[in-house]
């Protein structure tokens, strides 16, 4: 080998020793990155603990929920009206709902039929109370049975933390993980990827969440107006190779109003992709942190009707309201069940 060539070698060599010194340099950048995932985590904190804090300022009260939900693909339509009562910081809760349905018939092509559905349900650290239908036949149940009804029953405090389906259909499919204690700790189990500030006040967090990290979580909260989530936004990865959708998967908007010093929502607009449906429920306050009455999370206070009507061997009657008491495992008799005749003087 020639002197030229040595020559060669020798700067080749000693190149690839100077970038292997040289190296440990950028290093430091990962350091910078770490400090500021550090920071965006404290922030991630900061904002979760206010949400927190100020949801928990709601500890009784009084509203009703008027609801649309509607299918773009389908003459389907259901409107919920709801009242719902809460106590003690939702220690006793209560929901009544009136539904009505409007579905495709399902053997006279092209005409509709309406369906009515109505239900109650109250929730205490004791038992839980249920009734459908014609609210004739009560049955008291362990606190965690789940709840009859065409929707389920939803705690007000996680309105915009939860998509559409999760907020009508939760409580009825996976019980109390859906109150606001069990929806933050599910926001634990999500990766934060950034969070960034959209304007004074108002920051937009980011999280992947599900098998392989598919979805993508954008939540706004509005930090100085009670900690209030005003934006929630999912999107999914398709394709191949899998990226995430420009179009959300589920898109939230969510009105809120202070009421005696408390954010509380007053409007909800979601709407859905993957089922195109979208849901329109609006909130009408009627009491917040005001007193409301422990017998209206009882079997006295649900204004029960009478019994319902039937025939017996021809004679017209009602069957006066049970209430059953089914905890421990036995059928308790507590009141009704007596066939009534319309003649007082005809035996049963």
């Amino acid at each position: 080998m020639n002197s030229t060539n040595n020559n060669k070698v020798f700067l080749l060599i000693s190149g690839l020793l100077f970038f292997t010194a040289v190296s440990p340099a950028p290093a430091q950048k990962p350091a910078e990155s770490k400090q500021a995932q550090h920071e965006q985590k404290e922030l991630l904190q900061t904002l979760l603990q206010g949400m927190q804090q100020q949801r928990s300022l709601l500890r009784s009260g009084e509203f009703k929920a008027n609801a649309v939900v509607t299918d773009s693909t389908t003459p389907l339509r259901v409107e919920l009206k709801a009242e719902c009562f809460f106590s003690q910081q939702f220690q006793q809760f209560r929901f009544d709902q009136d539904v009505k349905q409007v579905t495709p018939h399902p053997k006279k092509k092209g005409e509709t039929r309406t369906l009515r559905s109505r239900s109650i349900y109250v929730k205490t650290p004791e038992y839980s109370i249920h009734t459908e239908g014609n609210n004739t036949s009560v049955r008291i149940n362990e606190p965690d049975y789940k709840p009859y009804g065409y929707y389920s029953p939803f705690d007000i405090r996680v309105i915009g933390l939860i998509n559409g389906a999760e907020l009508l259909h939760g409580v009825s499919r996976s019980g109390s993980r859906w109150f606001l204690p069990g929806v933050l700790q599910t926001y634990q189990t999500y990766t934060l990827k950034h969070i960034t500030r959209q304007s004074e006040g108002v920051f937009e967090i980011t999280w992947l969440f599900g098998k392989s990290n598919e979805f993508k979580l954008m939540l706004w909260i509005d930090e100085r107006h009670g900690y209030t989530p005003t934006n929630y936004l999912v999107y999914r990865k398709t394709g191949t190779p899998k990226k995430f959708e420009q179009t959300p998967f589920i898109k939230s908007e969510i009105t809120w109003k202070e009421i005696e010093n408390v954010w509380v929502p007053v409007a909800l607009n979601t709407e859905g992709q993957f089922n195109h449906r979208r849901l329109i429920m609006k909130f009408d306050w009627l009491k917040v942190n005001q007193p409301v009455s422990a017998t209206v999370f009882t079997v006295d206070g649900m204004q029960l009707p009478q019994g319902r009507r039937i025939e017996n061997d021809g004679d017209p009657g009602i069957i006066k309201t049970s209430v059953i008491d089914h905890r421990a495992g036995t059928k308790k008799l507590i009141r009704g069940g007596t066939f009534i005749p319309d003649d007082p003087s005809k035996k049963p």
